[in-house]
């Protein structure tokens, strides 16, 4: 973390353009003006930290740069409302995605009500990672995915997690993102 702001204050410093190449993704957003994500020496997706972080134009940058949980629509048996199945449907939507930071545990299975989407889960393990912990859980389309959640917190064996609509990235059966404004008629994105 300290070299990291030594390396920002000397770039700055020397007002120069500086390329840094890493594999890790905390010190590229936080060193980079603009980002590169490269795969096979092909260039992903490039532009302001923040829109690559925000939008990932691929599944790959989507689940490089900050671990996205990526359930494949075929196998999925998340609980999403009657307008967005619909959707996905129609746009022939190959992957769902969301970030385990906007995935919220509920403290009853019940508990769902306004929800955009609902996974069901086994808890496989756990990582404390300070004052959060980080649960991986395998869905009920024997997918796995991970939620991030307070490190106090206590989570059952059987897990049941929400997102909302604005939390959730589609890809299209390449890989490719969707727009955010596919029609869903429970609302926009």
């Amino acid at each position: 973390g300290e070299l990291r702001a030594e390396i920002r204050r000397l770039q700055r410093r020397s007002d120069t353009t500086t390329f840094y190449v890493t594999h890790d993704q905390a010190e590229a957003l936080a060193l980079a003006d603009r980002l590169v994500v490269m795969r096979d020496g092909r260039i992903e997706q490039d532009g302001p930290p923040e829109q690559v972080y925000q939008q990932p134009a691929t599944r790959f940058v989507a689940s490089f740069l900050g671990g996205m949980n990526i359930l494949d629509m075929k196998g999925s048996q998340a609980v999403l409302p009657a307008p967005l199945r619909a959707t996905l449907a129609e746009e022939r939507i190959g992957w769902l995605g969301v970030r385990p930071e906007d995935l919220r545990v509920v403290a009853r299975p019940g508990d769902t009500t306004g929800a955009d989407l609902v996974l069901h889960g086994t808890v496989e393990g756990q990582e404390l990672l300070g004052r959060e912990r980080l649960v991986h859980f395998r869905t009920g389309g024997d997918q796995r995915a991970r939620v991030r959640i307070h490190a106090d917190q206590t989570v059952p064996a059987d897990i049941t997690v929400i997102a909302n609509l604005a939390d959730i990235h589609l890809f299209d059966s390449a890989g490719r993102r969707l727009p955010d404004t596919l029609p869903l008629s429970s609302g926009s994105r």
